[in-house]
């Protein structure tokens, strides 16, 4: 996981969460304390942002957005996740 975008489609897809601490240190030793702090509160926000344009004001919620997955992950997806 890389960007706040990919958290978003983990979470969408059922993940209760997502790891991004390569992404968390590339940015703390590009700019230190600040640098990872910046790159946190993006992160959030894009998630905040996906969650507003889903309609979803919960994790559950957002859980159950419809998904449009396209013909190679659809593959791969669990019985039952739409």
């Amino acid at each position: 996981v890389r960007t706040g975008l990919d958290a978003a489609r983990a979470v969408a897809l059922g993940a209760s969460a997502a790891g991004m601490a390569a992404q968390v240190l590339k940015a703390h030793k590009a700019g230190g304390y600040e640098g990872a702090k910046q790159f946190l509160q993006r992160v959030v926000m894009t998630v905040r942002s996906v969650m507003l344009l889903t309609g979803a004001r919960t994790v559950e919620q957002f859980h159950r957005v419809p998904r449009h997955l396209g013909p190679a992950l659809a593959r791969w997806r669990p019985e039952g996740l739409g």
